[in-house]
């Protein structure tokens, strides 16, 4: 089964506006059965909160910097954490994010490198230096985080496609960073722009914590899909289509370069052993998107 889940939001807590069990009920009440509450330096206690159904994933957003380049936030989610993790600083951005990561999976938990084009602090040549990392904010619905770059910085996606080509097993996420549940505006960080699919046997923390780890989940700002198929030769994408919107699967591999489009809503790609990785990523005429995460090939080095 397929259940839908955030991994980054905030609450009062830290920089939020409303308190953490109304958060829950706001994400219960839209279709969510799942959520990771990541105050910044502050780990709500699952202990002191009304989930309203849904599967509460303790969290944290950790925050840094290196001396290297003071001026620029270093953040890493620590996703399933058991207690508050401070994050020191460092010498260097590596060593700082490193720092974070290390915090996250020696408590058990999994680590999330969050928005690198934020304030443009850092980007895949900084993160291609760390190790332990598993999952990457390919979207992130903040307003302020430059998600696609600018002339002079390329977009987080490019980025994942830099470290999936260089051998680096990452997951993309798409988060929404909401902030703001009370006024709604483009400028607000609203909830309901990014989220994940997770594939689990049962609704359970333990089963989502699972799927992450193994990667069975793709990420969406809208489109969703029936179904993601990795067999031993091909990825097969089924999209679930709603009336009046059309869709384009693109098949993406090394370099991020385009492989194979299609516009049918079940679609293939036939590995031949030299591609390394192919990801899809669907767009609808309606503007929204959805990632798989990258099958490796056997021509992988």
């Amino acid at each position: 089964m397929w259940i839908k889940g955030n991994l980054h939001c905030h609450t009062n807590e830290s920089d939020g506006d409303t308190e953490p069990s109304e958060v829950c009920c706001f994400y219960a009440n839209h279709g969510y059965h799942f959520l990771s509450i990541t105050d910044h330096s502050r780990r709500v206690d699952p202990e002191t909160v009304d989930p309203h159904g849904l599967l509460f994933i303790a969290g944290e957003e950790m925050g840094t910097y290196g001396a290297d380049k003071p001026d620029a936030p270093l953040h890493v989610n620590g996703i399933g954490i058991g207690r508050h993790l401070p994050c020191e600083t460092a010498a260097t951005m590596v060593q700082a994010i490193q720092g974070c990561i290390d915090a996250v999976t020696a408590n058990g938990g999994i680590a999330q490198i969050n928005h690198p084009n934020w304030h443009y602090a850092f980007d895949h040549t900084t993160i291609a230096q760390t190790r332990g990392a598993q999952l990457l904010e390919v979207f992130n619905g903040h307003p302020d985080v430059n998600n696609l770059g600018d002339q002079e910085h390329i977009s987080v996606e490019a980025m994942w496609d830099h470290l999936l080509t260089s051998g680096m097993l990452i997951y993309a996420t798409a988060v929404d960073d909401a902030h703001h549940y009370v006024e709604f505006a483009p400028n607000k960080a609203n909830p309901l722009r990014g989220w994940i699919w997770v594939r689990v046997e049962r609704p359970s923390v333990d089963d989502v914590m699972t799927a992450l780890r193994r990667g069975d989940f793709y990420a969406s700002t809208g489109v969703e899909l029936e179904d993601v198929i990795i067999g031993r030769n091909s990825l097969r994408v089924i999209v679930r289509k709603l009336p009046g919107v059309t869709y384009v699967t693109k098949f993406i591999g090394p370099g991020g370069r385009v492989l194979e489009e299609s516009k049918l809503t079940d679609s293939s790609f036939a590995f031949d052993g030299k591609q390394g990785y192919v990801r899809a990523k669907v767009i609808s005429s309606d503007g929204k998107t959805a990632w798989t995460q990258p099958a490796f090939t056997s021509g992988l080095d």
